[in-house]
């Protein structure tokens, strides 16, 4: 019972601080953008709509390149890891897709001021992360 205990709790933790995350996140859009609650509710509902597609594709991305890495140790043929390699291709391109479609849903919702401001926001969380 005890060794079941400490993981649920731990659980409980992370699930709370990402949760946290994501709702300062959102302050912090809201702010900088002065959405208005109609924005903001639109906004929420469409992340909390696609949120798992996201972790999804991640999450097969991280198991294919562990499966590349298993099959280039193993000799596996050419082959095989052109196979591979194809996946995790079109992984990043179901990727791109989701974030073209949230800059469309965001379209939709912001007017032409927030939009703006919500690209320059966009490239200077890629200057952040030291992308172009």
């Amino acid at each position: 019972m005890k060794q079941l205990f400490l993981p649920v709790i731990l659980l409980m933790i992370v699930s709370s601080f990402a949760s946290a995350e994501s709702r300062k996140r959102g302050k912090h859009l809201a702010q900088k953008l002065d959405l208005s609650s109609e924005q903001m509710e639109k906004i929420q509902a469409h992340r909390k709509e696609n949120k798992t597609k996201g972790k999804d594709i991640r999450s097969q991305m991280k198991k294919t390149k562990d499966e590349i890495d298993k099959a280039f140790v193993n000799g596996d043929s050419t082959a095989s890891l052109n196979a591979l390699h194809s996946k995790i291709k079109s992984l990043k391109t179901s990727q791109m897709d989701i974030q073209f479609n949230k800059l469309v849903f965001m379209k939709s919702v912001l007017n032409s001021e927030q939009r703006q401001k919500f690209i320059e926001m966009k490239k200077g969380r890629k200057k952040k992360k030291g992308r172009k």
